[in-house]
């Protein structure tokens, strides 16, 4: 089974009432991942 096939079985799991702070780190994450880009495009051109 892949990664994202156990961290969607996992969410399956998950209570309702927590979802949406599953979802909001999901989201963090996705943030992050943008920063570390624009960072990384930055110190390419300098």
């Amino acid at each position: 089974m892949s990664k994202k096939a156990l961290l969607i079985n996992e969410i399956e799991q998950v209570l309702e009432s927590f979802l949406d702070e599953v979802s909001d780190f999901v989201h963090f994450l996705k943030a992050k991942i943008i920063k570390e880009k624009i960072n990384t495009a930055k110190e390419e051109i300098n």
